[in-house]
């Protein structure tokens, strides 16, 4: 049994010693899943992320996406002073500019004034540092997806489709949820598509 911490390490320390070459090639494996995925091509607006430290890169996806016209969104985190922090979702094309933000993050240089709402979405995809088989995600620890995806189920009685991205060798055989942990709809890699 390892704890969070110890598999983040772990985790973290594998995605440090790949190379550029399979990085690439995992990407685009990746993207060529998806784009078969019912719940991609019915989509209109997706939340996607930037990848870094290793994470899945979602440059091929985000392409696809783009050629078939659907509207991408980037997580931006807000900072409260008296709520714990969440993300908003704004508006992404393509080329568009980018800021250096919290964690290193690029967010949309250009801001909208009103941020999609997570209801608005209808696909988020989400970085991961590990999963399991029952669609557990481990992130990185700061709980940014999950207080925000949390808080848009008490409010709004639903959630997008939720899609985990990653690489096979991420994949182990149990985490033990935390009460405010999100399982994932769909977790995809490489290799295989993991449904729940």
């Amino acid at each position: 049994m390892f704890y969070k911490p110890e598999i983040r390490d772990k985790m973290q320390r594998r995605r440090k010693e790949l190379t550029l070459v399979s990085i690439t090639q995992a990407a685009q494996a990746v993207a060529a899943q998806i784009v078969q995925l019912k719940e991609f091509l019915t989509a209109e607006h997706m939340g996607c992320y930037l990848a870094v430290e290793g994470e899945l890169d979602t440059q091929p996806t985000m392409q696809s996406a783009h050629t078939l016209k659907k509207k991408l969104y980037l997580p931006v985190i807000q900072k409260s002073g008296f709520e714990p922090d969440f993300l908003e979702f704004h508006a992404y094309v393509l080329g568009d500019p980018l800021l250096k933000g919290i964690h290193g993050i690029s967010t949309p240089g250009h801001r909208d004034h009103f941020p999609k709402t997570i209801n608005e979405l209808d696909v988020i995809f989400l970085p991961l540092v590990a999963f399991d088989s029952h669609g557990n995600r481990l992130g990185r620890g700061a709980g940014y997806y999950d207080r925000t995806l949390n808080a848009a189920r008490q409010q709004y009685g639903r959630l997008p489709c939720l899609i985990g991205l990653g690489y096979e060798f991420q994949k182990i055989p149990e985490i033990i949820p935390d009460k405010w942990d999100v399982p994932l709809d769909i977790i995809v890699t490489e290799k295989d598509i993991y449904r729940q």
